[in-house]
């Protein structure tokens, strides 16, 4: 039996896969639940994936807050992210895949 993929979920898998790659799976399953109303399991794995790397590196970059000096890498690595985010979003906008960002991450990506 041969499966169709449309473009889009062609793009959301290699997505995921190059996610699995960079961050691995172990953390894939800390916040799936919370993504239970998505249909497509790929996009679901990948904002499980970004639930976690956002919320650990908020955490680190909230840690060095006192001492007002970011490490580099953490940095980069944020930015890295949310410019991923936001690539995503873009290209599923206007499809049934499309998706808002929780205004709470959307403020702290900004800051």
């Amino acid at each position: 039996m041969v499966t169709t993929i449309s473009g889009i979920e062609n793009y959301i898998e290699n997505k995921l896969i190059g996610f699995h790659e960079r961050y691995g799976i172990e953390h894939i399953n800390r916040y799936i639940k919370l993504y239970e109303n998505i249909s497509n399991e790929n996009l679901k794995q990948l904002f499980s994936i970004f639930h976690y790397e956002f919320n650990h590196l908020f955490k680190y970059m909230n840690s060095r807050i006192r001492n007002r000096h970011y490490t580099a890498d953490e940095s980069r690595e944020l930015i890295v992210l949310i410019e991923e985010l936001r690539n995503i979003q873009s290209n599923v906008r206007r499809t049934k895949y499309d998706f808002e960002i929780h205004p709470y991450y959307q403020e702290r990506m900004q800051e």
